[in-house]
């Protein structure tokens, strides 16, 4: 009520300061006091033109006022930007086979989907008894890091010493398609050296 009462108040001294200005009594005659049509045109002019100043000034005071009992309305807090919607969990694995040291890489919704998914991208390559976690499994999921983080991995081979980088939404994504793109190029004995990897921010 107090809020109401208050936006009435200002309306009604919105309208009521530019009639007062309009009822002024100083009609501009000169001193003889002989009635002066042009005077009296020129003065109603220049007093419209105070009017729609201050109309103008008024306004825009009633629309601070106005955005302010808002606020205090909402208890004093300023409405922050709407959350993000939560981003979808991808899980990556990599798994190296025990034959001929191949990397394999494959994402998935869960932790299990993206295992079971790279030891059957393994096994359409080598026998499946190679393709055991036993061997060499790693996996990790988005969860852990920002949306717009991102990975970088780096890796030199170790037969001529040629150098290979890949990106990642996480590391092991990162690792792995560094290591596929040195084995691609050499043999993947060759792509057995510790990679280096570091992270960054997406614009």
């Amino acid at each position: 009520m107090k809020n109401l009462f208050s936006k009435v108040s200002l309306i009604t001294l919105l309208v009521a300061l530019p009639l007062a200005v309009l009822a002024d009594p100083r009609d501009g005659r000169p001193g003889d006091g002989r009635p002066n049509p042009g005077n009296d045109n020129r003065d109603l002019d220049r007093r419209m033109i105070q009017v729609e100043q201050k109309m103008d000034r008024m306004q825009r005071e009633m629309f601070r006022l106005n955005e302010r009992v808002e606020f205090l309305e909402r208890g004093g807090y300023q409405p922050g930007p709407a959350p993000l919607p939560p981003q979808p969990i991808v899980n990556h694995c990599m798994l190296t086979d025990g034959l001929t040291h191949a990397n394999y890489l494959a994402t998935g919704r869960t932790r299990m989907d993206a295992e079971f998914n790279v030891r059957k991208s393994c096994e359409a390559m080598v026998h499946p008894t190679y393709c055991t976690p036993g061997f060499g499994l790693k996996c990790d999921d988005t969860r852990e890091f920002a949306p717009n983080q991102q990975f970088v991995c780096m890796l030199t081979d170790s037969l001529r010493g040629a150098n290979y980088r890949a990106e990642g939404m996480t590391p092991v994504q990162a690792e792995g398609n560094v290591r596929i793109s040195c084995q691609k190029a050499v043999h993947p004995m060759y792509c057995e050296k510790p990679v280096r990897c570091e992270s960054f921010f997406r614009n």
